[in-house]
């Protein structure tokens, strides 16, 4: 996984999100690893999590682990200004086709903007930056967003699922809810448990899109 660029202070993980993603990873000590399913447990501050391929996977979350709940968005959240991360497939044309759009909060207190393998289709990435404009077109919506490095043209076909990030807390880790943990880590020793510093936990049994 990279990102690229350092300028805007936005979440990316998941989700970005998940920009996170490849926040202070070392490629060569610790391998960034994405975890997606829901909640068998919570107990203490790890999560065992029975992941979409059938897995049961222990992760232990970082004292000053963020949670982020995840919600349903509108269409019309795409604004001039707002900042997105779009996992989106590359066209002939060289432009994104986007597979789902997250809206991440105004000022989550983090940064990733540019581009991070994604894992939703093949081929995919998850392209973050802010929206600089949008357009109606033949295909759907066509936005422009803009990184510090450069920018990327979105097609945004009508029906394109969109999903909201708001800060939350531990109190959301619960049974059934649905998670994805964009970077996490093996745990100090090796084993099967991982370790996290981000969640995102989708809100009131909501099920996200990626």
């Amino acid at each position: 996984m990279r990102i690229l660029g350092s300028g805007l202070a936005r979440t990316a993980a998941i989700l970005g999100p998940l920009a996170l993603a490849a926040a202070g990873a070392v490629a060569d000590e610790a391998t960034p690893l994405r975890v997606n399913g829901e909640i068998a447990s919570v107990q203490d501050r790890q999560v065992t999590v029975q992941t979409r391929d059938g897995k049961a996977v222990r992760v232990d979350l970082a004292a000053d682990a963020k949670v982020m709940a995840m919600a349903p968005g509108r269409a019309e959240s795409l604004a001039e200004k707002s900042v997105v991360g779009a996992a989106a497939v590359p066209q002939p044309d060289g432009r994104m086709k986007a597979l789902m759009i997250i809206v991440y909060p105004a000022d989550p207190g983090t940064t990733g903007e540019g581009y991070l393998s994604w894992d939703l289709a093949a081929d995919s990435q998850m392209v973050q930056g802010e929206v600089k404009s949008v357009e109606s077109g033949a295909d759907g919506q066509i936005v422009q967003i803009y990184y510090p490095q450069a920018g990327a043209t979105l097609i945004v076909p009508p029906g394109t699922p969109f999903m909201t990030l708001e800060l939350a807390d531990a109190s959301i880790l619960k049974q059934g809810a649905h998670i994805v943990i964009p970077n996490a880590e093996q745990a100090a020793g090796g084993g099967d448990t991982l370790t996290a510093a981000l969640i995102a936990v989708g809100k009131d049994g909501y099920t996200p899109p990626m």
